[in-house]
């Protein structure tokens, strides 16, 4: 249920906004924390305009949502309990189902992380265990690997095919930032310092990045309440 609540929830926020290019400005509200609201209402309606609820095939248990990625072909679940991505069309039928967990070729020792590619379909996984992102095609087909030449917490695939990874420098002569690689992971430039003000979430591997469309977001330094939008060639 705890499960299904979540999904519900990013579902709502996602749908309403998936055709959307861009947050509506004038629904800021400016809270001060200093003071207390006794009447400030927030209306659902004033933010969306649908709601749709979609009941998933249910051929394939989930054992827990850890990650929702919603593209403009459908509905991608990570279940980190059973290791798995199962990918869902707008009807709610699964179409595809990817656990490749095990030490061959083109598998994986844990999936800790996934995105996928909206223009070409393919599903990257980061396996924080071997230090390697594996890519397989929209239908679980595994296609290649590379290694990550550092320790990275989080990863997103921008427009063009590269990445940026989330590094946390756990190690001496690590680095120690969100760093911008090509399609097979070379380490290119790094486009944002991070310090110990970032602040993310928390847990063992939590979630850094975040997609509306083609825009990557992930929230900055907890003195400023930043956040941050990350695209191909720009950050603001």
């Amino acid at each position: 249920m705890r499960s299904l609540i979540v999904l519900l929830v990013s579902l709502v926020f996602i749908v309403s906004c998936k055709n959307k290019s861009s947050i509506i400005a004038d629904k800021l509200i400016d809270i001060d924390f200093n003071k207390e609201y006794h009447d400030l209402q927030l209306k659902s309606s004033d933010f969306f305009s649908e709601v749709k609820y979609l009941n998933l095939d249910n051929r394939i248990q989930i054992g827990r949502v850890s990650d929702i990625r919603i593209t403009r072909n459908g509905i991608y679940i990570l279940d980190k309990a059973n290791q798995q991505i199962l990918a869902y069309d707008y009807s709610g039928t699964l179409v595809n189902h990817l656990n490749h967990r095990g030490r061959g070729p083109g598998e994986y020792l844990s999936l800790d992380q996934f995105d996928v590619d909206e223009d070409s379909g393919n599903i990257s996984i980061l396996d924080i265990s071997s230090r390697k992102v594996l890519i397989y095609s929209p239908g679980g087909e595994y296609i290649n690997s590379f290694t990550i030449d550092s320790i990275a917490r989080d990863f997103a695939i921008l427009k063009n095919g590269s990445y940026i990874f989330y590094t946390p420098d756990y190690m001496e002569g690590m680095r120690y930032g969100i760093w911008q690689t090509d399609s097979l992971g070379v380490f290119k430039k790094e486009i944002m310092n991070v310090d110990d003000h970032f602040r993310f979430s928390s847990g063992i591997y939590p979630k850094y990045f975040h997609h509306l469309g083609d825009i990557v977001y992930v929230k900055g330094r907890e003195d400023n309440n930043a956040l941050y939008h990350i695209e191909t060639d720009s950050i603001r």
